[in-house]
């Protein structure tokens, strides 16, 4: 069932590990569903303050579908430690739930040893195998902070970094109607990458293993995941950027400030975001022009009254006025059949624009989605439209931008919200 390689001893230079970095996508095949789209967040199952290998994810290895029920091991994830480092600490689920079974070693375990399934409803459950104790009962409320057992080998466990306990490892695996899927963002990770060592914050370091570091209690954990603005580039006092910040801060919302530095005056402006998100990760957006020609740097900073995080800085450059920016004159979306949604904006544009794209903002997906509109026109009176289905519960920010050549617009900003 799991490859377990020998790991050797490292030596523990200060962590030079990063946290997960969105970036734009295009993908049009974004909420097509399947058994390879991760369908919200998770949290490590470690505590926090040590580093975990990842020994063996999906690409390659004897991860597979056994065929059984709750044994399509396609995407599962094996984590280890050092030596013995992993044997007896604790395991703790990636998402709330309930204690749906537990296994004993030898006791329909099909090799998974001690292991234990949480149900987290709507079809979702995940597995954790081969632990020396199992610490909770079967109908047991559980969270991402509650042990649920301990690192061990019982089970099918091979390997040899461990010479008192062979094979000691974590292994994860996530289930969806009984199918396997990637169990990302994992603490904002995606992919979760083989031979890298990773924590609960979602700090990564595919050198060496950084070693221990101060715990983080959960109620102050507060990381800003991605920042990003759109469109990329823009004219003075006409084009409306929408600068979007993803923080994760499990337990409350946090109050989030984007920092401008206009370097022409060398002042450094503060704007507070706003975010309609339900729960962790949040989205916070601002939208407003820019007074100025030539390159503005800007960064956030969250702060949740327990903890605080900054990002790191990014820039803009804003041309000159053209005068001639399309003025947009109405945008919204409809429900049509099922998770269908249709998406239009109605605008005037001479020249003729070059294009017209939807941006779409999904709280568990740490980028902003573009999509290219149909356009069609009455004169210089254009209308664009897109058509597609959005998978996950939750509530997308969601605005259109039109390319002209000349200059971009961007319509306001809004919120759709799926129960």
């Amino acid at each position: 069932m799991t490859l377990f390689l020998a790991l050797p001893a490292c030596a523990k230079p200060p962590a030079g590990s990063s946290a997960y970095d969105g970036n734009y996508s295009s993908s049009s095949d974004y909420g097509a569903g399947g058994s390879d789209e991760p369908r919200s967040p998770y949290t490590m199952p470690f505590p926090s303050g040590e580093y975990w290998y990842v020994t063996q994810t999906y690409d390659g290895g004897s991860h597979q579908d056994y065929g059984f029920e709750y044994g399509d091991d396609t995407y599962a994830i094996d984590f280890s430690q050092s030596g013995c480092d992993a044997y007896g600490k604790s395991v703790t689920p990636i998402k709330p739930g309930t204690v749906m079974r537990v296994f004993t070693d030898g006791d329909g375990d099909h090799g998974y040893g001690n292991s234990v399934l949480v149900d987290h409803g709507d079809g979702l459950v995940s597995r954790y195998g081969h632990f020396s104790d199992i610490l909770v009962d079967e109908g047991d409320a559980v969270n991402t902070t509650t042990p649920i057992g301990e690192v061990g080998n019982s089970g099918y466990a091979v390997g040899t970094a461990c010479s008192d306990h062979p094979g000691t490892h974590l292994h994860l695996a996530l289930y969806q109607d009984g199918v396997g899927i990637k169990p990302e963002p994992l603490s904002g990770l995606s992919p979760v990458k083989e031979g890298c060592w990773v924590s609960r914050e979602g700090w990564e370091d595919c050198g060496s293993n950084p070693g221990d570091y101060e715990s983080i209690d959960d109620e102050g954990v507060l990381l800003v995941q991605m920042l990003n603005h759109s469109p990329t580039h823009g004219t003075a006092q006409e084009t409306e950027f929408v600068w979007v910040a993803q923080v994760d801060s499990p337990d409350m919302k946090p109050d989030v400030t984007l920092h401008i530095y206009n370097d022409r005056d060398e002042v450094t402006y503060d704007f507070t975001m706003e975010s309609a998100s339900r729960q962790s990760p949040w989205v916070f957006i601002f939208q407003k022009n820019l007074r100025d020609t030539g390159n503005y740097d800007y960064w956030v900073s969250a702060d949740n009254g327990d903890g605080n995080d900054t990002s790191p800085s990014a820039s803009l450059e804003v041309y000159s006025r053209s005068y001639d920016a399309p003025e947009i004159l109405a945008s919204w979306t409809e429900s049509m059949d099922g998770d269908e949604f249709e998406w239009r904006v109605i605008f005037e544009s001479d020249p003729a624009p070059e294009e017209t794209l939807l941006s779409i903002v999904n709280p568990y997906h740490p980028t902003i989605f573009q999509f290219e509109m149909d356009m069609w026109h009455d004169g210089d009176t254009w209308d664009a439209s897109y058509e597609k289905s959005l998978d996950d519960e939750t509530t997308y920010p969601f605005w259109m931008e039109v390319y002209n050549g000349e200059s971009v617009s961007t319509s306001p900003v809004e919120w759709l919200r799926l129960d």
